[in-house]
């Protein structure tokens, strides 16, 4: 199996194996709280009443997403911004 410019699976260019990595992690600080803004904004604005794949649910979560609270996620990211 090919993927991007002929290359083979698994052989993707990752950031991290470049030495120092390319400053993801580093530009996500500098604008953690933009972020946070906009997720909340995104949690908000979402129609669903306990939290959704599109807020807080997580398709990756092994306890059936039961652990997340659309409320909750709504105040811990009000004090985050705040």
């Amino acid at each position: 199996m090919t993927t991007h410019g002929g290359r083979r699976g698994g052989d993707c260019p990752h950031p991290y194996a470049h030495p120092g990595g390319i400053g993801i992690a580093e530009k996500g600080f500098e604008i953690i709280t933009e972020l946070w803004q906009a997720t909340l904004k995104a949690v908000e604005v979402c129609t669903c009443t306990d939290g959704c794949p599109s807020c807080v649910q997580s398709p990756k979560c092994v306890n059936n997403n039961q652990p997340l609270d659309k409320e909750a996620a709504i105040v811990l990211l009000e004090e985050l911004v705040a």
